[in-house]
């Protein structure tokens, strides 16, 4: 919408102008609304798609379970490893559990790259294991 909006936007001639303080009364009054007890006071988070299937494809993977279960109980335990949002990362790379097929899925992605696909076996290799990590 933005984009849309900015194309819109371009076509105009217009003059941004500041005023301070309490020379804005309608940002001023805006800002000032008081809370009521109506209001949702709700937070809500977005998960990408992509992060589901990277979680849900550790969930059976021996190694991921091992190394999850350790740094829950000691987070200091391996300083290679990390647990956090559910994401498991070995040495900051995402780690990429067996189950769901994602692993082939990425393998895929990476080699229909726009930007750098079909560049063979041992870059594509290289280029992945620079994000991921399916082993230790």
């Amino acid at each position: 919408m933005q984009q849309k909006w900015l194309t819109k936007m371009l076509g105009l001639n217009y003059e941004i102008q500041y005023k301070y303080g309490m020379e804005n009364v309608v940002a001023d009054a805006l800002s000032r609304r008081e809370a009521s007890e109506e209001q949702c006071a709700a937070i809500t988070q977005v998960v990408p798609n992509w992060v589901t299937k990277v979680v849900s494809s550790c969930e059976e993977d021996g190694l991921a379970i091992q190394k999850r279960n350790e740094l829950l109980l000691n987070s200091e335990s391996n300083s290679k490893w990390s647990y956090q949002d559910a994401v498991l990362r070995h040495q900051k790379r995402l780690y990429i559990g067996n189950r769901g097929g994602i692993r082939t899925k990425l393998i895929d992605t990476l080699h229909s790259s726009q930007l750098r696909g079909h560049s063979g076996i041992q870059p594509r290799y290289m280029r992945g294991k620079q994000l991921f990590t399916g082993q230790e």
